[in-house]
């Protein structure tokens, strides 16, 4: 589970790349947007895993729980994050027990980005 705070700057320009991702969110809210774009690599490293998984024999039942075991947090959320222009606030809720802060700005370059743990 995420939750957060946003508040981004480009929202327009990242509803676009969420279109042209193959991704179809029913407004452009920041919520939507940041939801809609960590969902989507969220889905390509489970894809990732599963037919890792498959491909080395292991039954559906236990690929599940190897997913849950590798999956990356980290990767998935900066895969989500490259084109958000703002600040945020997010806490993962998972075992990682991530705490991102981030304030992005791309047009001038700055990045804060912070990660603590539990």
């Amino acid at each position: 589970m995420v939750a957060g705070n946003f508040n981004l700057t480009n929202v327009d320009e990242l509803f676009n790349k969420l279109i042209d991702l193959g991704q179809y969110p029913i407004e452009t809210s920041d919520t939507v947007t940041i939801l809609e774009k960590i969902g989507h690599f969220l889905d390509e490293e489970n894809e990732e895993l599963y037919w890792k998984f498959k491909g080395q024999g292991f039954k559906k039942r236990e690929i599940t729980f190897e997913i849950a075991r590798q999956l990356n947090i980290q990767k998935i959320l900066r895969e989500s994050a490259k084109y958000w222009d703002g600040v945020m606030l997010l806490r993962d809720y998972s075992a990682t027990g991530i705490l991102l802060l981030c304030g992005i700005h791309r047009a001038s370059g700055l990045r804060f980005i912070s990660r603590m743990t539990k």
